[in-house]
Parts: C-alpha cells; sequence; structure tokens
C-alpha cells in the first residue's frame, strides 16, 4: 500500500519538528551536563560563603537554589514563538494553504504558552516563583503539540 502524497507530507512535517525540537532542546542538555559535572555546585557554595562573610557584598545574602525550570521557560518561549512565526505568510517558504479554524486555536494556544513562558522566565529570573515548576512543565508541553499539530498542519495543506 503506497502512501499518498499528504501522508508523505504529514510525515515529512512530523520529522522536521522533530529534527528542529531536538535542536532546540541543546540548551536543556547543556544546563544539565554543566551542572552535572562542571562542579557549579561547589563554585555556588563558595560564592554563598563569600557573600555571607561580607567580602564583596556589604548586605547579608542568601542562597539560591538552581532550577531548571528558566531553561524550560526559555525553550517553552521559543518554541511557542516560533511556531507562530510559521503561520504567518513572510520569507521565501512561505505557507501556501489558507489558515483553517484549527490554525487560529492552536496560534492562541502557542501565543497563550508564549506569554506564560515569558511570566514564568521573569518568575524564576527574580527567584520569586513559588510552586511554578508543575505549570511550567506543562506550558512547555503544551507549546510543543502545539508547534507539532501547527507543522503537521502546514505540511499537509501545502502538498
Amino acid at each position: 500500500m503506497a502512501l499518498s502524497k499528504r501522508q508523505w507530507a504529514g510525515i515529512y512535517g512530523a520529522v522536521q519538528w522533530g529534527g528542529e525540537t531536538c535542536v532546540g532542546l541543546i540548551p536543556l542538555l547543556a544546563f544539565a551536563m554543566m551542572h552535572k559535572y562542571a562542579g557549579l555546585e561547589t563554585a555556588l557554595r563558595d560564592e554563598i560563603l563569600r557573600c555571607t562573610k561580607g567580602i564583596f557584598y556589604t548586605s547579608q545574602c542568601k542562597a539560591v537554589a538552581e532550577s531548571l525550570c528558566q531553561e524550560m521557560c526559555i525553550l517553552t518561549v521559543v518554541i511557542a514563538g516560533l511556531a507562530a512565526l510559521s503561520v504567518c505568510s513572510i520569507g521565501p517558504n512561505r505557507r501556501k494553504a489558507e489558515n483553517t479554524v484549527p490554525t487560529y486555536i492552536l496560534l492562541v494556544i502557542c501565543i497563550l504558552a508564549l506569554l506564560a513562558g515569558m511570566l514564568s522566565y521573569a518568575l524564576f529570573g527574580a527567584h520569586i516563583a513559588q510552586g511554578a515548576d508543575e505549570v511550567t512543565a506543562w506550558v512547555l508541553i503544551a507549546a510543543l503539540v502545539a508547534s507539532l499539530f501547527l507543522s503537521l498542519e502546514g505540511a499537509i495543506l501545502d502538498a
């Protein structure tokens, strides 16, 4: 049984999305490797000891735990933003098909994920996030799923 042109386009869209997602996960891998093998926990502890002794700072400092969530926020913003841009009719490889109702729904999900990722990054960057780890993971998942379906839809409709 031979695959139709649209089925091949769907496979192509899924493979392309998979490759782009793997490239997008490189910063997450770098974060994990640096924190596991570079001895950053020791360096952070030494910096905190200097801080509390008052060598470099005039006020008392407190320890801030390193979190993977900031990297997840950055990935969410990049993935959701690029997925939203893929719908725009700009550039040499413009989307040929007209936008459909599912396109607009997925676009709204991408924009909401983009905004949530930006706000979460601000919370984690200011070290005031309380219990936002799980929400950050769900927002990243939403961005990934919306991005996947936008990629599949675009590839199939353009075929």
